[in-house]
């Protein structure tokens, strides 16, 4: 099954990235300072395969399905380290 996370990230090194399961709304403005200079957040969706019976909670913004290890829970940025680092069942969709 594939779903859309939805990151937010700065053009500059070692600033915070942040994922979710829903749009970050665009009345939002988010910002990051480094000295005098103001970043403005780039956001963009990317294509994740998890587990096919997989169920999205929008409201806790938690993902969760059943592994050999009974009932999993995870957020929007363990998913994305699982698809980068290709745990079983999780991959980036280019």
């Amino acid at each position: 099954m594939k779903i859309t996370l939805y990151q937010r990230s700065f053009a500059v090194k070692d600033s915070p990235v942040a994922y979710s399961f829903v749009p970050y709304p665009v009345s939002q403005r988010h910002t990051f300072k480094v000295g005098e200079t103001v970043f403005e957040a780039d956001h963009k969706e990317l294509q994740v395969s998890v587990p096919e019976e997989s169920k999205l909670d929008f409201l806790k913004n938690l993902l969760s399905w059943t592994s050999d290890k009974g009932l999993m829970k995870s957020t929007a940025n363990e998913v994305f380290n699982f698809a980068q680092t290709q745990v079983s069942g999780f991959r980036l969709v280019k």
